[in-house]
């Protein structure tokens, strides 16, 4: 009797062992699994953007650092995809997927428009520093801005018609950015109130609603 019940007892210390392993696997891979955030930065204009009389807006996600003893995956190949809505409806103003600051502009400084440089600017990983991405372009004077799709912003000059169907004359509408990633999961969805107050190329203001 005394044999079977110690035997019993291994038997199921070894079973709550192995339960409790299984339990730390799971509880590690959820914890090193990517998690982005939007992250709160000001957009300046540049040396460039003053000569130009325009202005770039961006908006910045990073990877969450993990509790201590544990390393967090970044996050692999990240897509930016940005919708502009309508305040009440709802409804796609335009919709763009956007190039990361961090990777080449399609444009070379001749001017000519590399394709092939359009897979490589629309991803990139998310470690734990902010990576931005562009949203639009406020020129100085005009009284709308314009969804900065890469495709269009980088190959043609303003006064093709192309940037027609980028422009936006909204004093308000929601900004909807979705970060998606091979090995993210569940995409991460950021929206924000844009309030566009007058001509000036300062005068984009991208409020947070949901980050």
């Amino acid at each position: 009797m005394k044999e079977w019940f110690f035997d019993f007892l291994i038997s199921l210390a070894a079973l709550v062992v192995a339960i409790i392993s299984i339990i730390i696997v799971i509880v590690v891979e959820y914890v090193r699994r990517p998690l982005i955030e939007f992250v709160q930065h000001r957009d300046m204009p540049t040396a460039e953007d003053e000569r130009q009389g325009k202005m770039w807006y961006h908006l910045s996600v990073r990877n969450k650092e993990a509790p201590c003893f544990f390393n967090r995956d970044a996050a692999l190949q990240c897509i930016a995809t940005v919708d502009f809505l309508d305040v009440n409806s709802r409804q796609s103003l335009v919709q763009i997927r956007a190039h990361w600051v961090n990777q080449p502009e399609p444009r070379q400084p001749d001017g000519i428009f590399d394709y092939s440089k359009i897979p490589t600017a629309q991803r990139i990983d998310v470690g734990f520093r902010p990576e931005s991405f562009d949203v639009l372009l406020k020129f100085e004077g005009q009284t709308g801005f314009y969804a900065a799709d890469p495709w269009i912003v980088y190959r043609y000059p303003l006064e093709n018609q192309e940037w027609e169907r980028l422009r936006i004359e909204y004093h308000e509408c929601i900004v909807r950015a979705e970060i998606e990633s091979i090995n993210l999961g569940k995409r991460k969805v950021g929206e924000y109130l844009l309030r566009n107050k007058g001509t000036r190329k300062e005068d984009i203001e991208l409020v947070p609603v949901l980050m």
